[in-house]
């Protein structure tokens, strides 16, 4: 998933679990991983050239990087709007759980080399690299399959946060 799915999905299962930023956060983390073994889109899937998450952002194409953005901006709207806006919670926490989401992928795109020179570095982006979903082959009727797949997830996350907010 791009950055704003892996928002969006994080705030549906985790905003109503905890309100406390630092395991909105670990929780929101914990649900990048659980969504990236899924199938999903990815740039793996935009672009033949990129395999899995071995890439910078920088190297990728403008259009890319622009699509990234893009569609960060988007999940970012859309949690304000739908969390903080209609359903009150907490900004902060919404915050919190957001970052949680696509910290792996931040590491990975803007400070993968870096981390790398450690050893818990390593082992941590080779952990998000190994339960990683991956495309095997790039068929279009295939992609519009895990298209479909996503966003059933998301819709999955959207209503269980609505239902667990009765048990809030």
């Amino acid at each position: 998933m791009l950055g704003g799915s892996h928002i969006i999905f994080a705030n549906g299962l985790v905003s109503n679990l905890t309100s406390h930023p630092i395991s909105g956060f670990v929780l929101g983390l914990i649900t990048h991983h659980l969504a990236d073994i899924c199938p999903h889109i990815d740039l793996n899937i935009l672009n033949k050239k990129i395999k899995g998450e071995e890439f910078n952002f920088y190297q990728l194409p403008l259009k890319i990087q622009l699509v990234v953005l893009l569609e960060l901006l988007i999940g970012i709207v859309f949690s304000l709007y739908f969390f903080v806006y209609l359903f009150q919670k907490n900004l902060i926490l919404i915050s919190f759980i957001s970052l949680g989401s696509i910290t792996p992928d931040l590491l990975t795109m803007f400070f993968g080399k870096q981390i790398s020179k450690y050893n818990l570095g390593k082992k941590y982006i080779d952990l998000h690299k190994k339960y990683h979903f991956k495309l095997k082959t790039f068929n279009r009727n295939y992609i519009v399959f895990i298209l479909l797949i996503q966003i059933f997830l998301l819709f999955v996350s959207l209503v269980f946060f609505k239902s667990s907010l009765k048990f809030v």
